[in-house]
């Protein structure tokens, strides 16, 4: 599955927790990238989305197309918002902060969300996230819990 409908600030998709569906998003984003009039860092926005969506389909949805995960993509004056959720049990992300091993086969996911992202939020129980890019970049780097 993989339904896109477009919103008044962008557009959403609910899709099947599969990981080439990730090369789907992102092809989406970068033609909206392409028609976009902002400053925006499109390699940035391009690497939040896909670390988003790798962590939501490998954790949150254990590759299991019966386990919907939806994004969120809205522009705005300012830059953009995307917010990904996924129906999985969630986890303690206030634990993987700061943690970064690069040798490791994973675990990087979050710490490049927090270099790339002006925000980065979590919901309380860690199956939701909203990141937030800045046209200009400018501005400080937040995590907040909701």
């Amino acid at each position: 599955m993989f339904r896109i409908t477009d919103t008044s600030s962008g557009f959403r998709v609910q899709m099947s927790s599969r990981l080439d569906l990730i090369d789907r998003a992102d092809e989406l984003l970068a033609q909206r990238l392409l028609s976009d009039t902002s400053n925006l860092d499109a390699f940035a926005v391009r690497i939040l989305l896909r670390e988003a969506l790798l962590n939501a389909v490998l954790h949150g949805g254990r590759q299991g197309e019966d386990s919907p995960i939806d994004l969120d993509v809205a522009f705005d004056a300012d830059g953009l918002t995307l917010t990904v959720a996924d129906r999985g049990p969630g986890f303690d992300w206030r634990r993987r902060l700061d943690r970064l091993d690069v040798l490791a086969d994973g675990g990087r996911g979050i710490p490049l969300m927090g270099i790339y992202a002006d925000e980065m939020q979590y919901d309380s129980g860690g199956n939701r996230l909203t990141l937030r890019k800045r046209a200009n970049g400018a501005g400080a780097k937040t995590l907040q819990r909701t």
